[in-house]
């Protein structure tokens, strides 16, 4: 998502169609998203992506089907989702960024890293405290991305912590233990939340 940003910041209108094509992904409905990546993930050499790779000299993979890259390819699915809807608060971030900072590192003789590391970074620090929070409970309680694509599979490689919940309270009738997860899962985040708080706070005094 910050990547996505700093090559779309300050393109005003020209890129203004680009970031409404970006932002897409965040709007579709996740099962709509799920039913795309699991064609695209056909393990045969006619998929899609499979395609893609016998092109440049890569076989065939089994995405979703092998457990060996069954997580990788959600993981894949997550950040294509994801990634816009970080982009668009970064974008709003670096909006806020001091403008003379950038001249002043430039002046100095700073490369493009240098400044994105000690000007930009700093600079975002309140928003990236707020995404990893964010990030972190969107990796606590996904589940329908992996519910649809490989249901816990293939030999248990994508289990999470929702799906766990979802087949000891549904599936076996363990509604009891089903129930204790999701407070677990509740006060995890809650923890979570709490601690990067009280981190920030601390580094800010």
């Amino acid at each position: 998502g910050l990547t996505l940003a700093l090559l779309m910041e300050g393109q005003g209108r020209r890129l203004g169609f680009v970031r409404s094509a970006a932002f897409l992904p965040v709007v579709v409905p996740i099962a709509v998203v799920a039913e795309l990546w699991r064609i695209m993930y056909h393990p045969t050499e006619d998929g899609m992506l499979n395609s893609l790779l016998g092109l440049v000299g890569f076989g065939p993979s089994g995405f979703i089907n092998d457990p060996d890259t069954s997580m990788l390819s959600i993981m894949l699915t997550g950040i294509w989702r994801g990634a816009p809807y970080d982009m668009m608060i970064f974008l709003a971030g670096l909006a806020g960024v001091d403008r003379g900072l950038y001249e002043a590192a430039k002046v100095d003789g700073a490369s493009r890293f240098q400044r994105i590391r000690h000007v930009t970074l700093p600079g975002l620090r309140a928003v990236l405290t707020i995404l990893f929070i964010l990030a972190a409970i969107r990796g606590l309680r996904v589940f329908t991305e992996v519910f649809l694509l490989t249901n816990g599979g293939p030999d248990g490689s994508t289990e999470v912590v929702m799906t766990v919940i979802y087949k000891l309270g549904l599936e076996q009738n363990r509604l009891g233990v089903g129930a204790a997860g999701a407070v677990l899962l509740f006060l995890a985040t809650l923890l979570l939340t709490v601690g990067v708080h009280l981190f920030r706070r601390r580094g800010n005094e």
